[in-house]
C-alpha cells in the first residue's frame, strides 16, 4: 500500500486562522511601533538616575577604572586582577580622565545608552530575521523585562553582554 503525502503541510485545525488575533497583535505592533518604542525610551529615561546603585561588582568596575586613570594598571585593592572584562574599565577610566567630578552620572548614562543600543540591535537583527511585527513584539517584550531594566541601571558590564 502506497501512502499519500497529505494535501496541505499543516492540518486545518492547527493552521493560523486568517485575521486573527496573531495577526491583528501583529499589525497593531507593527503600525504603532513608534509610539511604543518612545513610550519605553521614556520610561528608561524616567528610571534614570544620578546616583550610584551599590552593588560590590560596580564598585570593583569603579575601582578599576579610577586605578587605571591613576596610572596604577589594572588593580583592586592594589593586587592585579585578571578576571575581569577591561572594556568596561577602560571607558571608566577614560570618563576618570575627562570628567573626574562626574564620574558616576555619567556612568549610569553611558550604561544606559549601551542598554539603547542593545536593544536596537536586537530590533535591527530580528526585522531581517523574522520579520518587522514579531521584531517590535520581542524587542517589546524583551525592553520591558525586569532583568533587563535592572541591569541597564547597573555599573556592570552585563548590559552589552546581556
Amino acid at each position: 500500500m502506497k501512502l499519500e503525502p497529505p494535501s496541505s503541510p499543516v492540518p486545518q485545525q492547527l493552521a493560523p486562522a486568517e485575521g486573527g488575533f496573531v495577526a491583528w497583535t501583529q499589525n497593531t505592533a507593527d503600525r504603532l511601533r513608534w509610539l511604543w518604542f518612545a513610550l519605553l525610551a521614556a520610561l528608561y529615561l524616567i528610571g534614570y538616575s544620578t546616583s550610584w546603585r551599590l552593588h560590590p561588582d560596580s564598585a570593583f568596575y569603579l575601582e578599576t577604572g579610577r586605578n587605571i586613570a591613576r596610572g596604577l594598571g589594572f588593580t583592586y585593592h592594589g593586587q592585579i586582577n585578571r578576571l575581569a572584562y577591561p572594556g568596561l574599565p577602560q571607558l571608566l577610566a577614560l570618563l576618570h580622565r575627562l570628567f573626574p567630578q562626574a564620574v558616576i552620572p555619567l556612568a549610569n548614562a553611558l550604561l544606559l545608552l549601551m542598554a539603547f543600543a542593545a536593544l536596537a540591535a536586537t530590533y535591527r537583527l530580528l526585522t531581517r530575521v523574522v520579520g518587522r511585527p514579531q521584531a517590535v513584539i520581542v524587542t517589546l517584550f524583551f525592553a520591558s523585562s525586569v532583568g533587563f531594566m535592572k541591569q541597564s541601571y547597573a555599573i556592570l558590564t552585563d548590559v552589552p553582554f546581556y
